[in-house]
């Protein structure tokens, strides 16, 4: 669903499903989200 632009990901790692709020993406300390990358993904299917 990420790739096809169905759902996004705000900076505050809010998850957006058809244009609504879905809740708060789960992290894991583990793993360090990128926030360039996210932009970069949010922005492609913005335009």
């Amino acid at each position: 669903m990420l790739d096809a632009g169905a759902i996004v990901i705000e900076d505050d790692l809010t998850v957006i499903r058809g244009g609504q709020p879905a809740g708060t993406l789960r992290t894991d300390p583990r793993h360090t989200i990128d926030l360039e990358c996210v932009r970069h993904h949010r922005e492609r299917w913005r335009q």
